[in-house]
């Protein structure tokens, strides 16, 4: 299957668009609008063709590596593209950081705007339903966390124990 996409062309198109990109840069590895148009095919290949996080590692390497042309710098899209490669990595602060300079560059950049604006609604909605525990009552947290005791135990027998979520680590928890 091609996967075929009007704005952007065909699976084989986009891979095509990487490949050529690519050649651009070994060209002249100084040549910012180059590495912009590489994370650019990087990023589409990301929505078209699978989303596989270092695709948009990928793009997010190219994009860096164009901020060194002040051209670059100076062109809201850039910061709109690297903002939506953050999004999509879940670094949303560097997200609404680079979406906030688009919009310092193009105050009118509608679709940054919404993109803004969405992502700080989210953000809004996951922190009250974190405080609010998902709305649960206490009733129905302790029968859930009695299920999922059970359940852990069930398809992992080793000791196993509740924590709450301040006492974890960043990585693996073990026991936890």
């Amino acid at each position: 299957s091609s996967g075929i996409n009007a704005e952007y062309g065909t699976k084989e198109e986009i891979e095509e668009s990487v490949k050529i990109s690519k050649e651009a840069v070994s060209l002249d590895v100084t040549d910012g609008t180059s590495w912009y148009i590489l994370g650019n095919a990087y990023l589409a290949q990301f929505f078209l063709c699978g989303q596989a996080s270092n695709v948009l590692k990928c793009s997010l390497n190219a994009y860096s590596k164009a901020s060194a042309d002040e051209k670059v710098l100076s062109d809201p899209d850039y910061h709109y593209n690297k903002g939506i490669v953050f999004k999509y990595l879940d670094d949303y602060s560097n997200a609404i950081a680079y979406f906030t300079d688009a919009i310092g560059i193009h105050p009118q950049f509608t679709e940054c705007l919404s993109e803004l604006n969405d992502l700080k609604d989210q953000i809004i909605k996951t922190r009250l339903l974190i405080k609010n525990k998902g709305k649960l009552k206490g009733k129905n947290i302790a029968i859930m966390l009695k299920k999922l005791k059970e359940k852990t135990m069930i398809q992992n027998p080793t000791k196993v124990s509740m924590t709450t979520f301040d006492v974890l680590n960043v990585g693996p928890n073990e026991d936890k």
